[in-house]
């Protein structure tokens, strides 16, 4: 691990940056009732349902899942 990544944490709070809590995203995409296997997708639906937020994409398979996908 590079000697930066120790000091991840610091550099976010002193950067004016927020950081993204992806647990309850990461909880509800381990329930989706979807066979695919992609992580990001499902993390990306997961978060799109519970703040109710459209997806830009142009992926098609969020399609037999959602109708979020507006691209």
């Amino acid at each position: 691990m590079p000697l930066e990544a120790l000091h991840l944490p610091e550099l976010v709070n002193t950067s004016g940056l927020q950081e993204l809590g992806l647990t309850s995203y990461l909880i509800y995409a381990a329930r989706l009732d979807w066979n695919h296997g992609d992580p990001w997708d499902r993390i990306l639906l997961a978060r799109a349902t519970l703040e109710d937020l459209q997806i830009l994409s142009i992926d098609e398979t969020f399609d037999g899942q959602t109708d979020r996908r507006l691209w």
